[in-house]
């Protein structure tokens, strides 16, 4: 049960994701609508959690798997709609443009608009780094411990069994 709750939470999330990237230009109200919605969530479900059901067994997972590709492809189809929205709509193209404006001279601009984006997107994923550096040193740190402990064990096993044996072989 706990995994179909799991997907119903993700696609929960997602198509409001979704609605909120990709009508952001017509309906920019629309975060602060989903940003209550989400806290009201958020207290309902501490209280059904802590309340009315037992505690769920964790499941620990690395990362949230095909989710991460649906979001991803939600933000570049949010793109492309809200530059289409604006392109399409704004009075302030007839500034740019002048008012005899032809639609390939708008959807060109739109496109030039939609590519800088998409490569500003591609230079800050690989500038910004997928794993923070303070989790980086503290997985860092617990894999080191963790070593030093199973080491030490190791050590102590040994030292053990050296003491087991000479002592039988003083009693030969």
């Amino acid at each position: 049960e706990s995994a179909e709750n799991a997907f119903a939470d993700y696609f929960e999330l997602t198509r409001q994701f979704a609605q909120v990237g990709i009508f952001a230009a017509a309906f920019p109200l629309g975060s602060v609508v989903a940003a209550l919605n989400n806290q009201i969530e958020i207290y309902s479900d501490c209280f059904k959690r802590c309340k009315l059901m037992h505690r769920p067994l964790p499941h620990r997972q690395l990362h949230i798997g095909s989710w991460l590709q649906a979001f991803d492809l939600i933000s570049m189809l949010s793109v492309v709609s809200n530059l289409g929205i604006i392109t399409l709509t704004a009075k302030y193209m007839d500034d740019v443009l002048g008012s005899d404006r032809e639609a390939s001279s708008v959807l060109l601009i739109m496109v030039l608009l939609e590519h800088f984006i998409f490569i500003l997107r591609v230079f800050a994923t690989k500038l910004i780094p997928q794993v923070p550096k303070w989790i980086q040193n503290e997985r860092a740190r617990a894999k080191f411990l963790a070593d030093k402990e199973s080491q030490l064990k190791a050590h102590e096993e040994h030292a053990g069994d050296t003491d087991s044996s000479s002592s039988s072989d003083a009693g030969h």
